[in-house]
């Protein structure tokens, strides 16, 4: 029995700021394991609630907001306090300490432009999170196709191995009764062992299969998984032109080279705005005693002082190549997402083809080869138990209906991976009923 605990999970609005759908607020049962009729949306659920690299990327984004707050305030203002050890004598008594507030001003715009920066910084690593994200629901569903494979080539090979054992049984019989040749039975003993192998070289790598599927969960890689159910054949609900434009809005790493561009946007114009000074204005004044000698006109009253001071941008070298290296820095981060583009719009393509052709001989071989072929199976094994005879075609069609059927199976989850990742390529979600934009994580702290 798998274990439930009820997790009030917090939508991060903020954190899909970049994406396209419309967001909810939403209650999801967290599940430390998956239930007996788990869905592949239970194991994303799972992955995403139990992933600490997401946990750990989802901190750092919260803590370069805080930073936001960090550098969008003034500097603390300066208090400055004298004691005279030898007080200085003065007209209107001595002067025995002094005090001093002072306050400075960065030039008008600095403290904003330095808060779009940290702004834009934590964009930066929203989008990192985003893409750790996609990454982390993709090596799942890439491995629940490859396990949903690996059990239905296990029930295929059995089906085939259950016809190879009646025909043996047949076999001997035939030969008992002098109606089938030596050589024929051996023959289909061969065959029989073949197949026995194989199953058990694919029943052994379920083990491996189940660990890796429960490493991407984060869960123990012993813990039992149920069967998974049949792959769906999917289907793309958009246009290639509207894929290519989602994977040119959406993709977080291209949005995040988007982010890091208008970050030294913003710092080229911080850069400038160093060339003028700093002000910082302040107040002064002096505790004095009483004068020596009687009748002084303001007698042990203090002065106040009122202070201007300005920084001068005297040193133009150093302002002048932190400019430079704001450009050079925001020209990389634009060529960067050029270059990223082209390489991911061509991964695109790459995929859509894959997806295609997979698909193509999904429709192949579920509507014509493997009902033909179990058909031509039928009858020659019809005709080999009544008539003892096309053994050796008999043998030849159990093994091409067992490779077709394979083949079948195989092509569809190819179909589905190459869907993952165009999924995961142009940020959208189609297959399951959990949307990306709300797939959460678990208050665990």
């Amino acid at each position: 029995m798998f274990i439930l605990k009820k997790y009030t999970l917090y939508l991060i609005t903020l954190l899909f700021l970049g994406m396209p759908t419309v967001l909810l607020s939403l209650e999801y049962e967290c599940l430390e394991y998956p239930p007996e009729n788990a869905t592949l949306s239970d194991y994303l659920i799972i992955a995403a609630s139990n992933n600490q690299e997401l946990v750990s990327a989802f901190d750092q984004w919260k803590a370069a907001l805080e930073v936001i707050l960090e550098v969008d305030v003034l500097p603390d203002p300066d208090f400055t306090f004298r004691y005279f050890i030898v007080p200085i004598e003065t007209r209107a008594g001595p002067v025995k300490s002094s005090y001093a507030l002072t306050q400075t001003f960065p030039w008008m715009g600095k403290l904003r432009l330095k808060g779009e920066i940290a702004e834009q910084e934590a964009l930066v690593l929203k989008t990192q999170f985003d893409q750790l994200l996609l990454d982390v629901l993709l090596n799942v569903k890439k491995t629940y196709y490859e396990y949903t494979y690996l059990c239905k080539s296990i029930i295929v090979t059995k089906e085939v191995l259950d016809i190879l054992v009646y025909v043996d049984e047949v076999a001997r019989n035939g030969y008992s009764a002098s109606n089938v040749l030596f050589a024929d039975v051996i023959r289909a003993q061969v065959e029989l062992g073949i197949v026995e192998d194989r199953l058990r070289s694919l029943e052994d790598l379920r083990k491996p299969i189940v660990a890796k599927l429960n490493a991407a969960m984060n869960l123990p890689v012993n813990n039992p998984l149920p069967m998974p159910c049949s792959i769906p054949v999917l289907e793309i609900p958009c246009p290639d032109d509207s894929l290519a434009f989602s994977l040119k809005e959406n993709n977080p790493r291209l949005v995040g080279f988007d982010f890091l561009a208008r970050s030294e946007e913003v710092a080229i114009r911080l850069a400038k705005k160093e060339f003028y000074p700093d002000f910082t204005f302040g107040i002064e004044t002096d505790r004095i005693g009483s004068a020596r000698s009687p009748g002084i006109f303001n007698s042990g009253n203090a002065p106040w002082i009122a202070t201007v001071s300005i920084n001068i941008p005297l040193w133009q070298q150093n302002r002048r190549a932190a400019v430079r290296k704001a450009r050079k820095r925001r020209g990389s981060a634009m060529e960067g997402r050029r270059g990223l583009e082209e390489n991911l719009s061509a991964d695109l393509e790459l995929a859509l083809y894959k997806y295609r052709d997979a698909k193509r001989k999904v429709d192949l071989y579920g509507r014509t080869l493997v009902p033909k072929s179990k058909e031509s199976l039928a009858v020659i094994l019809d005709a080999f138990v009544t008539e003892r005879s096309n053994f050796i075609d008999l043998i030849d069609t159990e093994r091409t209906l067992l490779e077709l059927e394979l083949a079948y199976e195989r092509s569809l989850t190819d179909q589905a991976i190459y869907f993952s990742e165009v999924e995961a390529l142009t940020a959208q979600e189609w297959q399951v009923d959990v949307d990306i934009q709300n797939l959460n994580i678990c208050d665990r702290r």
